[in-house]
């Protein structure tokens, strides 16, 4: 028997897969003849490397599945793997592409056995042992994870000057007695607005799901003096903070002066698309049987925040109309803005 390197050429593959210390029930097992250079997967392995089970192919078949990117750090690795005066012991995370285009992240730990060649002068590696463990999953919740913590820190970043701004705008349109509860008010929208976000792991909020929202804390939103009606349409994430704002304003404007303010007062919530040069999306809020309505003096925040925050943010256009019978605002959007 040759000299082994660190591992006891008697040993059953089942105790080296225990030595490894990985679980064989969740793994994929591989034989490897160096002297013939090929490798024997069984049905498990097989699968995860697209290749077939229980008979020897190639090493460069299963070296060929590797990912292009992967390659060149793969190859190292078993360079130092199969060097006698290195470590005999590999643990890599790589990608496999399977012949349908599947792309699979996959953990490999191997070990290689060594023994002397015919002059007794060096060692040389004759077989190895492989064990493979599918951690795809594993991989897109580590890629998810610093996608959401990129986004958390973008959106953070937006979020600080969204409320700069808003604290400057309100003080100028406020006195002191008002602007704690004017700003208060504006930064709860805010935050509603983050927490169907992050609620939505920045995938987009549904438009329904906002307006509910931002309505929550002016009345139940499901009476019959609100009327909620559209398709079910996803926001971009983008679009959920001016939108979120402008309903809030909105509904504070209609509390304070408009239907909401009296017990005969209604408000309808509605969008559609509409086909245009291209498709648009149309939101209008509209009140009707409240006290009888007049075009204002000046112009406050709010009105910034529902005709000039959204237009530029949305890249739309606002027609907002002080009617005697009540308020009417109606925002129009390319649906590739907002959806």
């Amino acid at each position: 028997m040759g000299v082994l390197k660190m591992h006891s050429e008697g040993s059953s593959f089942a105790a080296s897969q225990l030595e490894l210390g990985v679980s064989l029930a969740q793994l994929g097992l591989g034989s490897v003849d160096y002297i013939a250079d090929t490798i024997t997967l069984d049905q498990r392995a097989a699968e995860l490397f697209d290749l077939p089970a229980d008979m020897p192919v190639l090493r460069g078949d299963l070296h060929a599945k590797v990912h292009v990117e992967d390659k060149r750090y793969i190859e190292s690795q078993v360079r130092c793997l199969l060097d006698a005066d290195g470590v005999n012991d590999l643990n890599v995370q790589h990608r496999v592409v399977h012949q349908n285009g599947e792309i699979l992240w996959l953990n490999a730990k191997k070990r290689v056995i060594f023994e002397r060649d015919d002059s007794g002068s060096k060692l040389r590696p004759i077989s190895g042992l492989v064990a493979i463990m599918d951690i795809t999953a594993l991989k897109k919740s580590e890629e998810r994870f610093v996608y959401l913590m990129g986004e958390s820190r973008h959106r953070t970043k937006n979020l600080i000057g969204v409320i700069q701004s808003i604290a400057r705008m309100t003080s100028r349109k406020s006195n002191h007695e008002t602007f704690l509860e004017r700003f208060t008010q504006r930064l709860n929208a805010l935050a509603s607005n983050q927490a169907l976000l992050i609620s939505m792991d920045f995938a987009g909020v549904r438009l329904r799901s906002l307006v509910i929202d931002q309505l929550s804390p002016f009345g139940n939103p499901t009476t019959n003096r609100i009327n909620i009606d559209g398709p079910e349409l996803v926001l971009k994430t983008d679009a959920v903070q001016p939108i979120g704002l402008a309903i809030h304003e909105l509904a504070t404007n209609a509390l304070k002066y408009g239907a909401l303010s009296e017990d005969s007062g209604e408000v309808s919530i509605l969008w559609a698309i509409e086909d245009d040069d291209e498709p648009m999306l149309a939101l209008r809020w509209i009140e009707s049987g409240g006290p009888i309505v007049k075009q204002p003096t000046h112009k406050g925040f709010g009105q910034t925040v529902i005709k000039e925050m959204a237009e530029s943010s949305l890249s739309g256009t606002v027609d907002l109309e002080y009617l005697p019978q009540g308020l009417s605002w109606t925002l129009r959007t390319a649906i590739s803005h907002v959806i």
